[in-house]
């Protein structure tokens, strides 16, 4: 309850974070400590257990905020894509993907993630050449 309280003082600029703080992570309900260095890990740790669940609002939530404190996490980036596409809406989806593809282009994963999103927007060419260029990695 603190933890998101705190999270919303600092959403709004009220409170800027700590280097260092503790906090109970509700998706868990474990002691969670955390760095601002450690954000982005920490908000995409919780994303994935809101996407295990198929809570896809709740984890496009926690995944906007890791991608909000690291805009570089490619892993991050695909996996908010991913939720959005699961929550049938690949137009959000399909830029997250593509950025996610030019952070890590190698990585399979996240060219089935793009092909899915394309099968959504009914787009069978690209959605093609993605599950392609996955198999290909």
């Amino acid at each position: 309850m603190v933890f998101i309280l705190l999270a919303g003082l600092i959403a709004i600029g009220l409170v800027h974070c700590a280097p260092e703080r503790e906090a109970e992570d509700p998706a868990t309900g474990q002691r969670v400590r955390s760095s601002v260095s450690d954000s982005a890990a920490f908000y995409l740790r919780r994303g994935r257990l809101y996407m295990k669940e198929q809570v896809y609002t709740r984890a496009i939530e926690q995944l906007s905020q890791a991608v909000r404190h690291d805009p570089e996490s490619a892993e991050a980036q695909s996996m908010l894509g991913l939720a959005y596409a699961l929550r049938l809406k690949p137009g959000k989806a399909l830029p997250h993907i593509e950025k996610a593809i030019a952070i890590d282009p190698g990585n399979g994963i996240y060219h089935m993630h793009l092909g899915k999103t394309y099968m959504l927007l009914t787009d069978y060419d690209n959605a093609k050449s993605a599950y392609t260029r996955a198999i290909e990695l």
